[in-house]
């Protein structure tokens, strides 16, 4: 029998609660008393379901019966030679270029001058509008 003084949530719960509830992790009696909820409701066991099947799925990848099939050499070798490559021209690139710490000054000083420019028109209308 359930203690009474244990707050259950009630459906629709939360996945992460029920990734929890799965995972072992909530107290025994908040435990107890969710399990018979969780499969009274549809949508939640399903989900349950779905964690049951996932923790399966990867307790097989670490099994000797999972198939663990190799990259053909073929398709090895292409990949390394493209990353031989790429590497090769990233090495050229960064000895070569030169890249100026401020590609433009202009730029950056004609925004501040807008800012000022819009800030003082904000201060001139709002003085005009307040004078008697």
């Amino acid at each position: 029998m359930t203690d009474p003084s244990v707050r259950v949530p009630s459906p629709p719960f939360s996945e992460d609660l029920l990734a929890d509830l799965h995972a072992g992790v909530l107290d025994p009696e908040t435990s107890a008393a969710l399990w018979p909820l969780v499969h009274a409701d549809a949508d939640a066991h399903a989900f349950v379901t779905t964690l049951d099947s996932v923790t399966a799925s990867l307790a097989t990848l670490n099994s000797r019966e999972a198939s663990h099939e190799r990259i053909p050499n073929s398709l090895a070798e292409r990949i390394n030679s493209a990353l031989d490559l790429q590497s090769g021209q990233d090495e050229l690139s960064a000895e070569t270029t030169v890249v100026p710490f401020r590609r433009r000054p202009q730029a950056w000083l004609l925004g501040a001058a807008a800012a000022v420019l819009v800030a003082f028109v904000i201060v001139v209308i709002g003085t005009r509008d307040s004078e008697p």
